[in-house]
Formats: structure tokens, C-alpha cells, sequence
């Protein structure tokens, strides 16, 4: 929020107008060196640091939860255990570090006439849970879906683009150099976001949608 100026708005402040003003000044700060500005649980910073570098920083704190509307697990058919059409309600995925993730499945008919099966055609988020991973698994066993109780399940490893985690981000310009140290090692999913990929700068070309291959090679940068 900007400060409001009595010059700039031709009048007295309002107290609103001024607790405003110390409000955005609480906000932000510059002490030994580092300008900061917090913004609930975000805060970006600029500090010089004792070696000559500035670190331009942005963090925010997460809690674990999954962000992402529809999720997609697999297997989506069973062979041996038949899953039953329907939509379900309620469903509450197991395994992982989280807890309170509830979906809805709905299971349809799919396939070439006279050889359909029950698949799962969606997932939808209905609760994102918290506590939830980067590379956490968790499964849906064929018994919430109408099945007999089995040792079947389907499954979806969580990625970064998933789940609301703690992130940070920061980049180091000293008179030798800029530096990137928090880059992801794997692909956020966010088209246009830095990674680093088997030691290569990459540029990610966004979510893929469902049944689409990702490219064998991401676009990279640095030497072959």
C-alpha cells in the first residue's frame, strides 16, 4: 500500500490515512544493512553483504497443502479388481507426511464398445490437507471405489507445483558474478520458471496436460 502524502492528497490526513501509513512502515525496514518488506507470510529482502555482494532474497512460508485442482492417479483401470462407476465423495487418500487431503473420484466407462472398463476419469481436490511433501506419494485403494477390499491402489507422487511449500529464492551479484544458489532441480511446472536439470540451466514449458509425453530434452543453457 503507498504512503498517502498531505501534498499528494491536497488535504489533511485522515487518522485511517495515517494509521495506514504506519502500518506499511511497520511493514518494511532497513537496519545493518538489509531493506526488507513483509507482506503476511512473504517477505523479500535486499542486503549487502560483508563480502561485497548484495543478496536480493524472496521467501514464503507454506503449509503443505495441495494447491492443485484435479490430481492425476494411476493406474486409472484394474484388470483384476474391478472398480465400480460412480462418482465418490469424501475420499481420503492415504500415505504421505500430510493429512486432511479429501477428493472426489469419479469413475466412468471407458474404452472400445463391448470391451469399456471402469476408470477413474477424475480427481477433484475438494480438501488440500496440510503437512503434504515434495515426493510424497499417497493412493486411493479399489475398495473406496466400489471393489472388493484389495491390495490394489492408485497413485500420484506429489510435485512442486502441487503443493504450497516453504520457498525461497535468491540471487547473489558480487563484482565476479551472479548467482542463482535456490534454483529447483526439478521441473516446477510453471512455464517460463528456472531450473536446474542434470547440472544445465532449463526453462520449464509449463504444466502438461493429461495423456501429453513431456519432451525428451527440456530447452537448456550452458555447454554440451
Amino acid at each position: 500500500m503507498p504512503i498517502v502524502t498531505r501534498t499528494g492528497k491536497g488535504s489533511k490526513l485522515t487518522i485511517a490515512e495515517m494509521d495506514d501509513n504506519l502500518t506499511t512502515l511497520d511493514n518494511q525496514s532497513f537496519k545493518d544493512g538489509v531493506y526488507t518488506i513483509t507482506s503476511g507470510s512473504r517477505t523479500d529482502s535486499i542486503t549487502a553483504l560483508a563480502s561485497g555482494s548484495i543478496e536480493i532474497k524472496s521467501s514464503q512460508e507454506g503449509d503443505g497443502s495441495v494447491t492443485t485442482e484435479t490430481l492425476g492417479f494411476i493406474p486409472k483401470n484394474f484388470e483384476i479388481d474391478t472398480i465400480v462407476v460412480g462418482t465418490y465423495t469424501g475420499v481420503q487418500p492415504t500415505g504421505g507426511n500430510g493429512t486432511g487431503l479429501t477428493v472426489t473420484v469419479v469413475v466412468a466407462l471407458e474404452g472400445d464398445e463391448g470391451e469399456e472398463l471402469p476408470t477413474i476419469t477424475s480427481v477433484t481436490v475438494t480438501d488440500g490437507g496440510t503437512g503434504y511433501e515434495l515426493g510424497d506419494v499417497v493412493s486411493i485403494a479399489t475398495s473406496e471405489l466400489g471393489a472388493d477390499p484389495s491390495s490394489e491402489s492408485a497413485e500420484v507422487e506429489f510435485k512442486a507445483g502441487q503443493l504450497n511449500l516453504d520457498q525461497q529464492q535468491r540471487i547473489l551479484m558480487s563484482p565476479t558474478g551472479i548467482s542463482m544458489p535456490d534454483l529447483p532441480t526439478l521441473d516446477p511446472e510453471d512455464k517460463g520458471q528456472l531450473y536446474v536439470s542434470e547440472g544445465f540451466l532449463a526453462v520449464s514449458s509449463g504444466n502438461k496436460s493429461e495423456g501429453e509425453e513431456p519432451p525428451l530434452d527440456p530447452p537448456t543453457f550452458g555447454p554440451k
